[in-house]
């Protein structure tokens, strides 16, 4: 669901998308975004401890869409 809407929004298909890129295909803030990743409801990846970018995959999108991301 999550890629069909990104694309739709013309941001080609990939496995991680970042924070900024998911907020805005959705229409919500970035800080919503980040909220729901540091309350774990959403899952996302940082590609190092001291990393600043976050990236979420579009499969747990879909779950948090659903209202299914349990955060782990």
């Amino acid at each position: 669901m999550f890629q069909e809407w990104a694309t739709a929004a013309g941001i080609p298909r990939k496995p991680l998308y970042r924070a900024a890129e998911v907020a805005r295909v959705l229409g919500i803030s970035r800080s919503t975004i980040y909220a729901e990743i540091a309350s774990g409801r959403l899952r996302a990846k940082r590609p190092t401890k001291s990393g600043y970018c976050v990236y979420v995959m579009s499969d747990d999108v879909d779950e948090w869409l659903k209202g299914e991301g349990n955060g782990r």
